[in-house]
Parts: C-alpha cells; sequence; structure tokens
C-alpha cells in the first residue's frame, strides 16, 4: 500500500498532466469555436483594472508559481520532502500570497460580483475558486502550527494543506487558458490594465453598458 507521499505524488503527476490535455481537449471540442466567434482584438482603449489592482493580480499569480515550484518540486523529482532553502522560500512566498489574496479579495469582490461585473462567467469562476482554495490552503498550514492536535492531526492537516494546494494550481492553470487562449486576452492588457472595446463588448455586455452610460 503506498504512503500518503507516495500516493500524493501520483496523483500531481496525474492532475499536473491531466489538466494541460484536458485543455487541449477542451479547445479542440468547444474552445476554438468560442475562440473563432469572439472579436480578434485590437488597441486597447477601454480601462479595466486600476494599478494597485493590476499589481495585485500579476503578485498573486507569481507567488502563487513560486508556491507551486518550492512546494511540488523535491516530491515531484526526488521524492523528497520539501526542506532547506526551498523550505524557506516557501514559507516567505506563503506569507507574499497570503497578503496578495487577501489584497485581490477586497479589490475584486466587487468586480467578479452582479450583473455588471467586470469578469465574464468562466474569469468569476476562476476568482472565486482562487480564493477558496487559496484560503483553505493558507488556514489549513496556520492550522498546523497551533500546538493542539496530535500527530495525525497534523498529518491530516498536511494532506489537506497539499491537495488544497494541488487544487489551486489546477484552476490556476484552468484560469489563464480560459484568459488567454479561448477569449483571446491579452498579457498587456493585463499590464496596462485597458482592454479593447470590441473584447470588452463581445465578452462582458453588463459591464460594457454600464462603462457606456
Amino acid at each position: 500500500m503506498m504512503n500518503n507521499d507516495v500516493l500524493f505524488r501520483v496523483i500531481s503527476i496525474a492532475v499536473l498532466a491531466g489538466v494541460p490535455a484536458l485543455s487541449v481537449l477542451h479547445f479542440l471540442a468547444a474552445g476554438r469555436r468560442v475562440r473563432s466567434a469572439g472579436p480578434v482584438g485590437g488597441q486597447a482603449d477601454v480601462r479595466r483594472l486600476g494599478l494597485v489592482e493590476r499589481a495585485s493580480y500579476v503578485m498573486l499569480g507569481l507567488t502563487l508559481l513560486a508556491l507551486a515550484v518550492t512546494g511540488m518540486a523535491p516530491n515531484l523529482l526526488a521524492g523528497q520532502k520539501l526542506s532547506g532553502w526551498l523550505l524557506i522560500c516557501h514559507v516567505g512566498a506563503g506569507g507574499a500570497f497570503m497578503f496578495f489574496l487577501v489584497l485581490t479579495a477586497l479589490l475584486g469582490a466587487g468586480d467578479a460580483a452582479g450583473r455588471d461585473a467586470k469578469f465574464a462567467a468562466p474569469q468569476r469562476c476562476g476568482f472565486w475558486a482562487t480564493l477558496t482554495l487559496g484560503a483553505a490552503t493558507a488556514l489549513t498550514m496556520m492550522l498546523s502550527m497551533v500546538p493542539i492536535f496530535g500527530p495525525g492531526g497534523l498529518e491530516v492537516l498536511r494532506d489537506a494543506h497539499r491537495y488544497c494546494g494541488l487544487l489551486l494550481v489546477a484552476v490556476g492553470y484552468w484560469h489563464t487558458y480560459q484568459t488567454l487562449v479561448v477569449r483571446r486576452g491579452r498579457l498587456s492588457w493585463l499590464l496596462s490594465g485597458k482592454v479593447n472595446s470590441d473584447w470588452a463588448r463581445h465578452y462582458c455586455p453588463e459591464w460594457w453598458q454600464v462603462v457606456n452610460k
């Protein structure tokens, strides 16, 4: 019978290989039709995100990437537990991730709710899934630092932490795929805070109507 570390390694490999494969199948089955039906894009001429929002989203993505690399590399590549300088980097990235997660929640909750939301339905799902899994990942780690759980409880919290983290990485990948590939989003739009008006009219019609009132 596989121990928890080996089982997590197997599941991680399956998820990290399966989600990109699923995105390819989705694109061939449906995604390319959505992409071809949407506008090709053009000059970014509509303000969508402010400077603080853009910085928060970018840093949230970068800290999540850092957590994924430092947290999963030892297990996936060598079957070892997280330790040494990678553990230090992981803890540091975790603190930064929690800060930007809270900031993103405060800044983006209004944008992801209501009929006139800036985000389309897939983006709203990605936003709330990221917040939920991010909070669960952080909470399980913080609880494991409280000296009230026995060895069994700590093992459960450790497993919950890394599985929530694995799901969070998968959601982050899918959200990026939906935004950049299926809906022809552009990284330059995230950096500038502006989007093309035809793109906004097609994918966020309720928000577009509010903007043009």
